[in-house]
């Protein structure tokens, strides 16, 4: 920092604190210029009405370089303090040491041609120019009562023994940082421009109620004739204290501010000549608050006292007594009725505003009644249940809260239950029909049915159901068979039948006829020239029996072949005898195929058992399903010869559930979840 303030004797030593950031002072924005090294390129702009040393604008209010009640922030240094323009070469360098503080406390920006310290220096006397050129008419005062500063506010600070302090050449400039009021005056805070030597990077001054004795905690000065304050004292005490809104727990203050100097405003309270208690706080200009925390009927004693740092006033007492609560009612015997009751009571005391009521179902929980005037004596609580347990009480209530009577107990009578609605029959099979219907009433314990051949006279009960149910299935029913039904609601007092509802049960369906024809395989023809047809036989010869006869241009399908006796046919010579799907072995000589080659695949014919868990045997069909026509039965552990499969019916057996059905030799299909194949699939070649 440009040493020019003669008289100090000592160079002042720099801090890197960023102070005024870390108090969170709001301070106006510095238009700055950062180069590339980084530094601050200070601007002459700095001196305009926007710079950072300006005068105060009443349409904006105070910003840096602001004056304070025309005390001149950025003051004078040196020179001619006569006239204007003072010394031109050194005016405003207590602006400009602290406008380059700031900047560095707050941004850590240093400014170029930085020849000290970080922060020490500003160079430029074109800066100092503007700075004189924009504030040379403001006048400079040296004493005088003038307004308390605010943070943020730009100060000037001298001590000399000339009119403006000049003789002392010992001028500085701060920005205010907080303002307190205190027991002896008030303590002002501030930032110079000239570090302090803190270690927290401020000056700490005091203003004393005997006018303007500014003492540093720290620093080079120790009094500064600047300006002078009104002495602080206890404020006047408040008038007028009153209360409103008094409940059985609370009550709200009312006063009249008769001071202008208060910090807050306390309360206290007291019962009878019992200690004082400490109540709610108000914020100065407040004239009312709220005490709560109080006891029901209860007189108090209140005060509100102006307190600020020098200490309190109170106002003169008030006297309020909190609402009582009423005294309980006198409860009679209820009358009861099946779904109401009506109670009664007596009054014990006159200072409720209405009386409540409520009640409980055995050992359940309350509910809330009809709460009645306070002139009134009965009322008639309605929607309960017939045959129940009730409980009541009734309750004497005001702003202070309610008392409730004793207990009075009653019970409804029980009564027949509403008859059931929209009975219906939903569903039925041939021997069951399903029954629904709607529930009415609040006192059912059960539902019971009945039902009877339609055209006959003799009921027969059917199943009962409890109180939460709305359906049931009877059953043991006959097929085809019209029914008629009824439900009734049933308590103690007896059951209602509600009405006559009908319906059919299902008929049994006539069973489908089993089908026939099934073929696989191949289909081939007997050829024209056997005139006499051509018989299957139970093997590959004309020595085995033969099957049945089948006549010329007939059809036959051949599922596979095996090689047998070798029969001359019309068109040739063949040892090939092609399995038949009905379980017969034809000559290939004799049938019709469109080759002279086999036309299906060599037989891989695999010898499977019945499964030991086929208690019954087992059945081949002469399809590949169940409706098919049976065989005769296989008994479990017998051998069954197959030559190739198809797919069908789905079948359980006892390793799974399958669809695949075995042709067996037999020319009857086997379901392959009763044959132990010891596979999980096919053993043979699907059938052609």
């Amino acid at each position: 920092m440009r040493e020019i303030i003669r008289g100090r004797g000592i160079r002042s030593r720099w801090r890197v604190a960023a102070a005024v950031a870390a108090a969170g002072i709001a301070l106006p924005v510095v238009a700055v210029v950062v180069d590339a090294t980084p530094a601050l390129a200070v601007s002459s702009t700095y001196g305009t009405s926007s710079g950072f040393c300006k005068q105060v604008d009443p349409s904006t209010g105070r910003a840096l370089g602001a004056n304070l009640d025309n005390v001149w922030a950025c003051g004078p240094e040196g020179g001619d303090f006569s006239v204007p323009p003072f010394e031109t070469s050194d005016y405003g360098f207590q602006c400009t040491e602290l406008a380059n503080r700031f900047l560095w406390d707050a941004h850590q920006l240093a400014p170029i041609d930085d020849s000290d310290a970080p922060g020490d220096n500003l160079v430029g006397g074109n800066f100092a120019l503007s700075v004189h050129n924009q504030h040379t008419s403001i006048p400079l005062v040296s004493s005088g009562t003038k307004t308390l500063p605010s943070a943020g506010d730009i100060i000037s600070m001298w001590k000399g023994t000339g009119a403006y302090g000049q003789d002392g050449d010992d001028s500085h400039v701060a920005v205010v940082t907080g303002v307190a009021a205190t027991s002896s005056g008030w303590k002002i805070t501030v930032m110079e421009e000239n570090a302090p030597d803190t270690d927290d990077g401020y000056n700490a001054i005091t203003v004393s109620a005997n006018g303007a004795n500014w003492s540093y905690d720290s620093g080079y000065f120790t009094s500064f004739d600047w300006v002078h304050f009104a002495p602080l004292t206890i404020p006047a005490e408040p008038e007028s204290l009153s209360a409103s809104s008094v409940t059985g727990s609370s009550a709200v203050l009312h006063w009249t501010d008769s001071a202008n100097d208060v910090g807050q405003y306390l309360t206290q309270y007291k019962i009878g000549n019992g200690a004082w208690q400490a109540g709610p706080s108000a914020p100065a200009g407040a004239t009312s608050v709220s005490v709560g925390g109080l006891k029901t009927g209860t007189t108090y004693t209140f005060q509100v006292g102006a307190n600020n740092a020098k200490g309190t006033r109170w106002s003169a007492y008030l006297t309020v007594k909190t609402v009582p609560i009423p005294a309980e009612p006198t409860i009679g015997r209820p009358a009861m009725a099946a779904r109401d009751a009506t109670i009664s009571w007596g009054e014990a005391t006159s200072n409720e505003t209405q009386f409540l009521t409520q009640y409980k179902l055995g050992s359940g929980a309350w509910q809330a009644g009809p709460s009645v005037g306070s002139g009134t004596r009965s009322v008639t609580i309605g929607g309960l249940i017939p045959g129940e347990s009730y409980t009541f009480q009734v309750g004497a209530n005001n702003i202070a809260g309610t008392r409730w009577s004793a207990y009075a107990t009653g019970s409804t009578p029980q009564v027949l239950a509403s008859q059931v609605t929209n009975a219906r029959v939903t569903a039925t099979s041939e021997t069951a029909a399903a029954l629904a219907w709607t529930n009415t009433a609040d006192n059912v314990a059960s539902f019971v049915t009945q039902y009877r051949v339609t055209g006959t006279s003799a009921w027969t009960a059917g199943p009962s159901v409890g109180a939460g149910t709305t359906s049931v299935t009877v059953g043991g029913l006959r097929a085809g068979t019209e029914y008629t039904f009824q439900v009734g609601a049933e308590n103690s007092k007896g059951t209602n039948w509600g009405q006559y509802f009908y319906g059919t049960t299902a008929s049994v369906p006539t069973p489908a006829p089993a089908p026939t024809g099934y073929n696989t395989g191949v289909e081939v023809t007997v050829v024209s020239q056997a005139t006499g047809g051509d018989s299957g036989h139970t093997g590959p010869a004309n020595s085995y029996p033969a099957g049945p006869t089948h006549a010329a241009g007939s059809p036959i399908y051949i599922v596979c072949y095996v090689n047998g006796q070798s029969i001359t046919g019309p068109y040739g010579t063949e040892t090939a005898w092609d399995l038949g799907d009905d379980g017969y072995y034809y000559s290939d000589a004799w049938l019709w195929t469109g080759s002279n080659s086999p036309v299906v695949p060599t037989c891989d014919l695999k010898t499977v058992t019945v499964v030991s868990q086929a208690t019954g045997g087992d059945s081949g069909h002469t399809g590949p399903s169940n409706a098919y026509s049976a065989g005769p039965a296989r008994p479990a552990g017998s051998d069954v010869q197959i030559a190739c499969y198809v797919n069908g019916q789905s079948i359980t057996g006892p390793y799974g559930t399958e669809s695949i059905w075995d042709l067996s030799t037999d020319g009857y299909y086997y379901s392959d979840a009763w044959l132990w194949t010891d596979s999980n699939g096919p053993v043979v070649p699907e059938c052609p």
